[in-house]
């Protein structure tokens, strides 16, 4: 009786998985999809690798280059989402929180002298706000779906 029981909550534990993965690799494996999320963030690497050039002979102010980079993650952190590649959604994530933390330091200092009004610090603060939340919601997720996935 004692084996029965196992075998069906084995069956149904099995059963549940079964249909996660298929959801998991059903959409890895939209390719016209992947492909829109790939183009998408090579055009935004574009723009980032233009604003750069212009960063570099003092054309473009830097916010505007740190906003093209934060650009260029959130393309990465939509292709990575969507794709289920956690360890690079993790990475981009966190990379996207260095970068918002850089932008809001470069507001600061312009705010302190004097030549950045205190709504662009308020923005600035709160993107740094999200960018935290966005890092935390993600990793609790992920640990909540690990230890779903051992129960």
């Amino acid at each position: 009786m004692l084996l029965v029981c196992a075998l069906l909550i084995y069956s149904v534990i099995h059963s549940a998985m079964a249909k996660f993965q298929t959801v998991a690799e059903d959409i890895k494996t939209n390719p016209k999809i992947v492909a829109m999320f790939e183009r998408r963030v090579e055009l935004k690497k574009q723009k980032a690798k233009h604003f750069k050039a212009l960063y570099d002979v003092a054309t473009l102010p830097v916010s505007e280059y740190n906003a093209a980079q934060i650009e260029v993650v959130n393309a990465e952190i939509a292709l990575y989402r969507y794709s289920g590649e956690r360890k690079k959604l993790l990475t981009a994530l966190q990379e996207k929180l260095d970068l918002t933390q850089k932008q809001c330091m470069t507001v600061e200092i312009g705010h302190g002298q004097g030549t950045i009004a205190i709504d662009h610090l308020c923005d600035a603060q709160v993107a740094l706000i999200d960018a935290e939340l966005e890092l935390e919601l993600e990793k609790e997720s992920q640990t909540h779906h690990t230890t779903k996935t051992k129960k």
